[in-house]
Formats: C-alpha cells, structure tokens, sequence
C-alpha cells in the first residue's frame, strides 16, 4: 500500500442544487454529491497522479483549478460559493479488493479501500468486529 492525497471541496448551500445522487467521473476518481444542499465534490488525483502518491495533506492548484471546472460545469457560478477545502490521505494498492486481516496477533486492519472508505466503510467496519468475535 502506498499513501495516496484526496482533496475535496464543498460550496456554501446553492439555490436549485441540481444533484440528488452521488454521482462519479473519470474512472471513479472524481465524485460529487448534494450534501444538505452543498455540493461536495473531490478527487482527481489521477491527472496528477505521481504529485498526489503523498503523505502530506493540502491542496494544490493542479487539482483544484480541475475540481473547480467540474463544479463550473455541475453549477455555473458554483467555483465562487466554495466554502471549504480540505484533504485526506487514502491507502491504495495495486489491487482495489480491500484488506480486513490480522497483520500479527495484536493488530486487525481494515485498509485500502481504493478511495471509496465513505461507500464501504460501514461494511469494512463489520468485517472487523465479526473478526474480533473469533477471539
């Protein structure tokens, strides 16, 4: 597994968002949903693939001036209601089956979930605890 920067935005809530399900772009690399009336939008780590394979969290203007034509093209106007940025480090690895094992007898993990931690996190989280109830 290799670290592997998200980063994401989200407008301040929009008059007639259009979205009403997530929806992605460009492989999977690019999601954007209607959040309480925002859209969150992120990703595109792709176009700059080898800048984002990082452990250090932020924001560069490679990938933001990208996520913000998306957000042109979903809500014209939108690139001037952003509230917020931020970014996340993902785990990803040359396969996109995530991994719930014991790597030695006191530590279970639950990793590389390919950027889609949000989707499956939930189902990843009960892998583990029917794991933990063999003990």
């Amino acid at each position: 597994m290799v670290p592997a920067r998200n980063q994401v935005l989200i407008t301040k809530v929009l008059p007639d968002n259009p979205l009403d399900s997530a929806c992605h772009l460009d492989k999977g690399y690019v999601y954007f949903r209607n959040y309480e009336g925002r859209i969150l939008l992120g990703g595109g780590r792709n176009i700059d693939h080898q800048a984002e394979l990082t452990d250090q969290f932020g924001n560069t203007p490679v990938i933001s001036d990208y996520l913000k034509t998306i957000l042109e093209t979903i809500y014209p106007g939108g690139s001037n209601k952003i509230d917020y940025w931020w970014s996340g480090i993902l785990g990803v690895g040359p396969s996109k089956y995530p991994i719930c094992e014991w790597v030695n007898p006191d530590i279970l993990v639950g990793v590389r979930m390919g950027g889609m931690g949000i989707a499956i996190g939930s189902y990843m989280g009960d892998k583990l605890a029917s794991e933990l109830d063999k003990i």
